[in-house]
């Protein structure tokens, strides 16, 4: 009898990630950084200077529950 090998298992549906977030994820994949780090280094670029921690939280936290991301953030 051939033993068949358990489904390889996901934590997300790659396939319902929205485009801008899957932006966010293969940049943060090329660059070995963090996702929050991918706001931090966008907003200074866009704006010229580094943002607030607790500013670019507000943000994330509308990426990481909502799927939101940022004009700034897009344009990266």
């Amino acid at each position: 009898m051939k033993q068949s090998r358990p489904p390889e298992k996901r934590f997300f549906d790659e396939g319902r990630i929205p485009n801008d977030v899957w932006s966010v994820l293969r940049t943060a994949s090329l660059l070995s950084v963090g996702e929050f780090r991918v706001f931090q280094i966008a907003y200074a670029q866009w704006y010229g200077e580094e943002g607030d921690e607790k500013m670019i939280e507000r943000y994330f936290t509308g990426y990481m529950f909502n799927d939101i991301v940022p004009v700034w953030v897009r344009h990266f």
